[in-house]
Parts: C-alpha cells; structure tokens; sequence
C-alpha cells in the first residue's frame, strides 16, 4: 500500500509537472502567438504608415512638381514680358534716335544758314565801314578847311569816335542787357524842311555830329551781328538846373551864369539862328521809357518848337530883371541856321510827350543858379 501510495504520488507529481509544462508550452506559445500578433500588427501598422508617406511623399512631390511647373511657367511669362519691353524701348531709343539725327540735320542747316546770314553781314558791315571811313575823311578835310583844325586835332578826333566799339566790346562781356545812347540833333544836315523827322539826311556839319552818326553805325551793326538791344535818342537841346556852365556847357547855363554875374553875354553871330530847348525831366522820362524792348533803333527827342538865341537871352533877361548887356561876334565854326525835331515817332511808340514847355523851363534852371550861385563859384574854382 505504501508502495501504490508512493507511486501514485510520484505519478501526481509527474503528472503535474507535465501539467505545469504543458501549460508553460501553451502560455509560451500564446504569449509567442501574441506577440507574432503584435509584431505582425506592429509591422502591417509600419506597412501601412510607411505606405502612407509614400503617398503623401508622391503627392507632395506632385504638388512641388505643379508648383515648380507653375513658377517656371510665370518665369517665362515675365521673362517674355521683360523681352517684349527691352524691344519696346530698343524701338523708342531707334525712335529717339531718328529723331536726333533729324534735329541734328536741322540744326546744322540752319547753323550752315547763319554761317551764311553772317557772311552776308559782314560783307554788308566791310561796306559800311568803309562808307563811314569814306565820310570821315570827308569830313575831316571839311573840319580842316572850315573850323580851322589842323590835321593832327582831327585825326585825333576821329580816333576818340571810335573808342565806343571798345565800350560796346565791354558790354559784351558784362552782359549788358540794352544799350541807351545819347544822340544829337547835330546827326542832321541843314533842312527847310521843319521839324526834322528821322528821315531826314545825316549829313553832319561838325565833328561832334559825326562822332554821335558813326556811334549810332556801331550799335547798328552789334545790334544786326551780335544782337545787343539798343535805343539811340537824338536829343535837341537839352539844358536844366546842374548844367555845365563852362564853354563846353548848354547855351542856356552859360547865359544864366553871365546874367546872375553882371558879366556881358556874346552871341555868335547875328543871333537868329535857331534851337529846340527841352528840359532835362522830360530827357529822363524818354530814357526810361527807351528801357523797353518795345523801343529799338533811332528817335527823335525834342518839342518841335523853334527858339531864336536872341529870343532865348531876352527870356533870360526878363527873368532876371537885368539890364541888357550881350555882344555879337562873328561864329566860330559853321552850324545849322534853323533847328527843331519831331518826335512824333517816339510818341507812336511809347506814348511819351514833353510836360515842361521853355518858360517854366528857364524859370526852374534860372532859380537853381540864382539859389546856388556862391556854391556854384566855389566849385569852380575847386
């Protein structure tokens, strides 16, 4: 019994121990089954998300591909762009181009045409100069024959006429905008024809005339060849208060001055011949008025009246209250007998006209030199 009881205990225990290792089989192969499960899961999981980036990668890299196709595709279109508008300006500066050689042609045309223009007009100025050098030496045997000159006084004369086309070359180069220049009646030969207009013949009787004509040749030709603005007025004469009352002065200062001194008066000859006295204001207002370029070439300045110089003495007189005290001696160069201007075209153009006629003329100069008399004196003798 005891024998059975071990043998049934043993074959327990054995049969246990298979049991426990049967059921250790079984967990170990559940556990493996599961575990193939899970790797298998595992693996067809990373099969499918690696299938998925690889869809995605493709699709992504369609989409680059599109996106590439796309900015390659607006590269080229603004590449063409860029092409069309190289050729458009490459057309405009062709354009450009023609256009220039077009002004340029023009241009040179028209400088071949003022070469021309001045050619012409320096020939034209060779013949006026050598009209004017022809009248200069007119006149200089003239001067020598009838004022007395000698030929060296003349000769020297004439050199100082033409110191103005140094002044005029210095107007040039200072950039002087217009040029007014004080003129003579004395421009004008002897006329019946009274008042005298601009028309009338310049041919001076003394240097002094002659000097102011070849003056106004000079701005003449500067005004044709270099186009310098200029005025010339021919001034009548002119006299007011601050006149020069020395023998180079006006006749109406040097009269004024004789009275004011109770020193005798001389009239050169018979006294009848006749001037146009206008006052000094209405000078100035000419001068400015000449600023505008609306004003070129030659005027007459003066108040179309005549007056006698032993009309004007007798004025003089009767506003001093003196006693008559004048001498008459013999002329001593030739001078026009009678004398007056028309400035009828200065006022077409300007509007101008003379505001102070002879008598309150005189009276304003004859109070300026009796007021002034002793500071007047003084100076001189400075």
């Amino acid at each position: 019994m005891e024998t059975e009881s071990y043998i049934f205990i043993i074959a327990s225990i054995g049969f246990a121990f298979i049991g426990a290792y049967l059921a250790y089989r079984i967990n170990l192969r559940r556990m493996r089954e599961k575990e193939r499960n899970t790797a298998e899961k595992i693996i067809e999981d990373a099969k499918r998300e690696s299938e998925r980036i690889i869809l995605e990668g493709k699709l992504h890299i369609k989409e680059l591909s599109l996106q590439n196709k796309v900015n390659l595709e607006k590269d080229l279109e603004q590449k063409k762009t860029d092409i069309f508008e190289m050729e458009r300006r490459l057309r405009q500066k062709e354009d450009d181009f023609d256009k220039k050689t077009g002004l340029l042609e023009k241009k040179e045309n028209e400088v071949l045409k003022k070469a021309q223009q001045v050619e012409n007009d320096a020939l034209r100025l060779k013949e006026q100069v050598n009209m004017q050098e022809n009248m200069l030496s007119e006149l200089r045997h003239k001067l020598e024959n009838v004022s007395g000159m000698t030929a060296d006084e003349a000769k020297h004369s004439l050199i100082s006429m033409v110191e103005g086309e140094a002044k005029l070359e210095q107007a040039k180069v200072l950039k002087i905008k217009k040029i007014i220049f004080a003129s003579s009646a004395a421009v004008y030969a002897e006329s019946k024809k009274l008042p005298v207009d601009e028309e009338n013949i310049k041919e001076p009787i003394s240097l002094y005339g002659a000097s102011k004509l070849l003056s106004e040749y000079l701005l003449q030709n500067y005004h044709k060849i270099r186009g310098l603005p200029y005025t010339s007025l021919r001034f009548a004469n002119v006299y007011g208060p601050k006149q020069d009352t020395s023998a180079e002065g006006g006749v109406v200062a040097i009269f004024i001055d004789k009275i004011l001194r109770n020193n005798q008066v001389t009239i050169f000859g018979d006294g009848m011949q006749t001037r146009d006295f206008i006052y000094v204001s209405d000078i100035v207002e000419a001068c400015l008025l000449s600023l505008s370029n609306k004003v070129t070439g030659e005027f007459n300045i003066g108040t179309t009246q005549e007056t006698s110089i032993l009309s004007l003495y007798k004025k003089l007189l009767d506003l001093s209250g003196a006693k008559d005290n004048k001498k008459f001696t013999k002329r001593r160069f030739l001078e026009v007998a009678r004398n007056s201007l028309s400035s009828e075209k200065f006022k077409n153009t300007t509007v101008w006209k003379p505001q102070v006629n002879l008598t309150h003329g005189l009276k304003l100069t004859f109070d300026y030199f009796q007021k002034n008399l002793n500071s007047l004196a003084e100076q001189r003798q400075l």
